[in-house]
């Protein structure tokens, strides 16, 4: 955990409480997420709430609000199957993340990775969703077809 990261989040709840605003981070791995909680303290006024749409997500993303706004949670994330021919292809954590990040996509803008039952899910940011869904078409040149998933995933 940087300094930075405190300092930018520190300032960021400051302008929550003091201007009304809403602020939606991208996924933070859980020493952030739990740098966040220990900085909210400070702030009662303002709701704090994780999400990262795959059950029991590890990489989360964070919705400040004012405590007084009645907000729909939207936390912007899009869960996205990769449909693959298992005889040919045995996908892995790795290659996945490999393959997502080879297209520019930062890491940050990259939620959870799972794979149930020869089924493999994967939670992006909406800004991205449809570039990847566009372009991703093999891993490790074996082609898939990108999708988003109808259902919630859970582990």
């Amino acid at each position: 955990m940087d300094d930075y990261f405190i300092k930018m989040m520190a300032s960021i709840l400051e302008d929550c409480h003091n201007s009304n605003k809403v602020y939606l981070s991208d996924f933070l791995a859980k020493t952030e997420q739990e740098a966040i909680i220990s900085l909210k303290a400070s702030y009662p006024s303002l709701t704090l709430i994780f999400d990262g749409k795959i059950g029991d997500s590890e990489y989360k993303k964070a919705l400040i609000y004012p405590s007084d706004l009645k907000l729909k949670p939207d936390f912007k994330i899009t869960i996205i199957e990769i449909k693959y021919n298992p005889r040919y292809l045995n996908l892995t954590h790795r290659n996945i993340m490999g393959t997502i990040l080879s297209y520019g996509i930062k890491r940050n803008r990259l939620g959870d990775i799972v794979i149930i039952d020869r089924k493999a899910y994967f939670a992006i940011s909406n800004e991205v969703s449809k570039y990847i869904i566009d372009n991703m078409r093999a891993i490790n040149g074996v082609p898939v077809e990108l999708v988003e998933a109808n259902e919630a995933i859970n582990r």
